[in-house]
């Protein structure tokens, strides 16, 4: 990649953001601040758990019981 190519990938790179103190210096709460959109829509996008994670979460509260009388598993 030539020099010319980094800094057009560098400017492209930050495309579409908003401005801030970010830009200067790292500022990770600002550069949220500036650029965070709430999500507004429903959980309809979320899956239920596969059988695999069922199984785990199985295996785990069934030793629950022993942990509480034990305190530590």
């Amino acid at each position: 990649m030539t020099i010319e190519q980094e800094q057009t990938a560098g400017r492209s790179a930050w495309e579409g953001f908003k401005g801030g103190l970010w830009r200067d210096a790292i500022d990770v709460r600002d550069f949220i601040q500036q650029n965070y959109t709430p999500y507004l829509g429903d959980s309809s996008f979320l899956a239920g758990p596969t059988e695999r994670t069922t199984a785990v979460w199985k295996a785990i509260t069934d030793k629950f019981p022993e942990e509480r009388a034990k305190g530590v598993y």
